[in-house]
């Protein structure tokens, strides 16, 4: 029996995806600012955004982000 009324895992990524504006971009982001700090929900908000134009153009641009500047690696 085929039930039509379900939607496939992969028609639901692609409906949020649709659908996905910048009301849904702060919810993820109010959800991360706890668990991860500012400095990295900030860099997820930038990659995040829809629109390309506002989104980080290079990954040099992203590397120079102040997450990564207080980030201490050590080897």
């Amino acid at each position: 029996m085929h039930l039509t009324n379900f939607e496939k895992a992969e028609d639901a990524v692609m409906k949020k995806l649709q659908y996905f504006d910048d009301e849904a971009l702060q919810n993820i982001c109010n959800q991360l600012y706890n668990a991860v700090g500012k400095e990295a929900t900030d860099m997820i908000y930038l990659l995040l955004q829809k629109d390309p134009s506002k989104r980080p153009q290079s990954m040099d641009e992203v590397l120079k982000h102040p997450y990564f500047e207080s980030l201490t690696i050590y080897v």
